[in-house]
């Protein structure tokens, strides 16, 4: 009898616990969100359809809320049904018998020339919380800037910091990078986990020199700001320019040995010419005692040519690229440096070198 009974009562504990396992398996239920009619001051009614658009259909894509009606009177209103002074957590927790909803969205979007303004706050009944607020966010500009600004700060409200952005800096290294005035970081970089909306990047060198960029980020996407800072490249292309210098001076130093040598072979072979003259003096033959003599001039002339035309070829492309090294150490224009050429010509019984300058 006492086994029968045990029995019985563990068969209806554990139908009793069927219940229970099945609810933590299934999905919960999307809370029911009521959004209340938002205050506004100056607000174009087609900003505020178009903001109501985009809330409504990000409250819903969350697919962990629903939206619920009620929404047709403002927090103030609401606040006043419920006695209350200030919409803070204990006044709001006493508001659920006037929503029909589990949360709670209200909020205000303020205009001011040509700033929005927008402030919005989530409220959650079981909790007695705010699950997200967000307090003066702005969008500054146009209308079309305005337009494609809401989109992302709705998206800040509902899914928090979900954005990213790509910061390319090129000039130099050192350059402080900075996300709506805070310092992020220097030099090229990728940032998330950034707030959707209206963004101010600003890129700054050691010595001050600043770049600014106001952007539009969005959730979803991975946009890229780029900086450029001419006068760091500038200052690069200067130490590099400084450093071709001793090279010019060297190449330019090897350029006159070379033509001296060629100067060389030059005056040698002139001299051997009028020796070979003299030997041949107009002579068709020469005697047997004469012709090693004549071997030997032979073989002293092509080697005083060798001498020349090396001489006078290497030394002018050594004097031509150290020139150009020099005048581009010397800090010349790139436009002056393109119109800058040399030339070097090579002849029998002669040599000439000269520089040209286009302008």
């Amino acid at each position: 009898m006492k086994r029968w009974f045990s029995g019985i009562f563990a068969m209806v504990m554990c139908t009793a616990a069927l219940p229970s396992a099945y609810a933590q398996d299934a999905p919960a239920e999307p809370a029911e969100v009521v959004v209340l009619r938002f205050a506004n001051s100056e607000v174009d009614q087609a900003v505020m359809d178009r903001f109501y658009t985009e809330l409504h259909d990000a409250l819903e894509a969350t697919e962990a809320m629903t939206l619920a009606p009620g929404g047709e009177v403002t927090i103030d209103d609401l606040v006043m049904m419920g006695g209350c002074s200030t919409p803070d957590e204990a006044c709001l927790a006493g508001l659920q018998d006037f929503v029909a909803g589990d949360r709670l969205v209200y909020g205000s979007i303020q205009r001011s020339d040509d700033v929005h303004m927008f402030s919005m706050y989530l409220f959650d009944f079981k909790t007695g919380a705010f699950l997200q607020r967000i307090e003066e966010k702005t969008l500054r500009g146009d209308d079309a800037w305005v337009s494609r600004g809401i989109p992302a700060v709705v998206e800040h409200f509902v899914w928090g910091e979900s954005a990213e952005v790509e910061i390319r800096v090129s000039g130099g290294a050192e350059v402080d990078v900075s996300l709506d005035g805070e310092v992020v970081g220097q030099g090229s970089q990728s940032l998330d986990a950034v707030a959707p909306g209206e963004a101010v990047i600003s890129a700054k060198t050691q010595d001050g020199e600043q770049r600014i960029e106001r952007v539009i980020l969005r959730r979803g996407e991975n946009p890229a700001v780029f900086f450029t800072f001419e006068s760091a490249i500038d200052e690069a292309s200067a130490v590099a320019s400084r450093g071709s210098l001793l090279p010019g001076v060297g190449l330019a130093a090897l350029g006159v040995a070379g033509v001296v040598l060629g100067v060389v072979g030059q005056s040698q072979l002139s001299g051997l010419e009028a020796d070979a003259e003299a030997l041949v003096n107009g002579r068709r033959a020469l005697a047997p005692g004469e012709v090693s003599r004549a071997e030997e001039l032979q073989s002293q002339m092509d080697q005083a040519h060798t001498m020349r035309v090396i001489g006078f070829s290497a030394g002018g492309l050594a004097l031509a690229a150290g020139g150009y090294l020099i005048v581009r150490a010397l800090g010349a224009e790139e436009s002056e440096r393109d119109a800058l050429s040399w030339d070097v010509g090579v002849g029998a019984d002669h040599v000439g070198a000269s520089v040209r300058l286009d302008f």
